[in-house]
């Protein structure tokens, strides 16, 4: 038994999850998911009020990217939901009163990246970031904007291969009549989301932390935990679109919900990185403070 314990100490989960308790990972992620809940109303709010007039006239478009939405955080919008999409349709303009609202929305929302940045440098055994206060927020509503560009560039492929597809299949004998197209499509997506995630947690642990991580010890962690994303997107799918079973729980379960589905996906951050942080280690290379929010590589991959 003495025996088996020290094998499974040995092993690189434990390392990790030692890594992961070391830093207080728990309390970083119940912070982090805390913070993201308030961030994602915020995010979808000012996206919709910016973008409102131009989605408004594309609709297909729009509903690409509530879907994608809705595959990134389990049915956030929908009828009846957290965010009604009716709602959304009259974010259409703003006057002084709404830039001022715009302003303050959007500080809430990458206000998330700033305590994002801070936990994976916590992971790091890094300081908090010292740059310019000022400076440190214009970059993160660079990242920010980056990722809302992001997500429509993504949303707007799944339009084009969708209406391919459906021009295509057709033209050259391929009528979908068991429903296994919606199935393959159901799987792309997927793919799609997986991708998204890896690009996601490479650029959370080696751009928005400014610690130079090179590809070899990155790519591993990140990988895994795009995997244990999706594989939580798809379970949080399947329990939270079932909280309107009980009217009378369904009113506030779907925000508890969400705050759980939340901490769980700010787990996976932060084990994904003590990953990356294990690999480093393992290797012996330096984990270095270069405080800029788009590192220089120094060292080989």
């Amino acid at each position: 038994m003495k025996k088996a314990l020290v094998w499974a100490q040995q092993r690189r989960p434990y390392r990790v999850y030692k890594i992961y308790s070391a830093a207080g990972g728990n309390l970083l992620a119940a912070g982090m998911s805390f913070q993201a809940l308030f961030a994602t109303f915020a995010a979808v709010w000012v996206g919709f009020s910016l973008s409102g007039i131009y989605l408004h006239e594309r609709p297909e478009l729009k509903n690409a990217i509530i879907d994608f939405i809705n595959t990134q955080i389990p049915d956030l919008i929908r009828s009846g939901g957290p965010i009604d999409p009716h709602v959304l349709d009259s974010a259409t303009s703003l006057g002084w009163t709404g830039g001022i609202a715009v302003l303050v929305v959007l500080y809430t929302a990458i206000n998330w990246l700033n305590y994002v940045r801070t936990a994976v440098r916590t992971i790091f055994a890094l300081p908090p970031s010292r740059l310019n206060f000022v400076l440190l927020k214009l970059y993160d509503l660079v990242l920010a904007l980056g990722y809302g560009i992001f997500v429509v560039l993504t949303a707007a492929l799944t339009v084009v291969v969708t209406n391919l597809a459906n021009l295509i299949f057709p033209a050259i004998g391929i009528i979908d009549e068991n429903g296994w197209g919606k199935i393959a499509f159901q799987i792309g997506g997927l793919v799609i989301v997986y991708f998204f995630d890896v690009v996601m947690l490479a650029l959370m642990m080696n751009v928005l932390s400014g610690v130079p991580i090179p590809l070899r010890n990155l790519r591993d962690g990140v990988l895994l935990g795009a995997l244990a994303l999706t594989l939580l997107k798809v379970a949080g799918s399947f329990i939270l679109t079932r909280t309107d079973s009980n009217p009378l729980l369904a009113s506030f379960t779907v925000f508890i919900g969400l705050l759980i589905y939340f901490n769980f996906a700010s787990r996976i951050y932060l084990f994904a990185t003590s990953w990356v942080a294990l690999s480093m280690q393992d290797e012996q290379v330096e984990v270095r403070d270069l405080g800029w929010i788009v590192p220089h590589r120094h060292s080989s991959d």
